[in-house]
């Protein structure tokens, strides 16, 4: 659980101060900081299910 919730936070601030850095507006930053570690999470889950990873 605390792995995650770090994860989850770090992840986040990374993908909101990015986006921030490229001029979107507030409700793009907090989109893409909720929903980009999830994905960055099943991009991860898939390569390892494809023996990618």
């Amino acid at each position: 659980m605390g792995k995650n919730l770090l994860y989850y936070f770090v992840a986040g601030t990374l993908i909101a101060l990015a986006a921030q850095g490229l001029g979107a507006n507030f409700v793009v930053v907090l989109a893409a900081s909720t929903i980009g570690p999830a994905v960055l999470l099943l991009a991860v889950a898939i390569l390892r299910y494809n023996g990618q990873l």
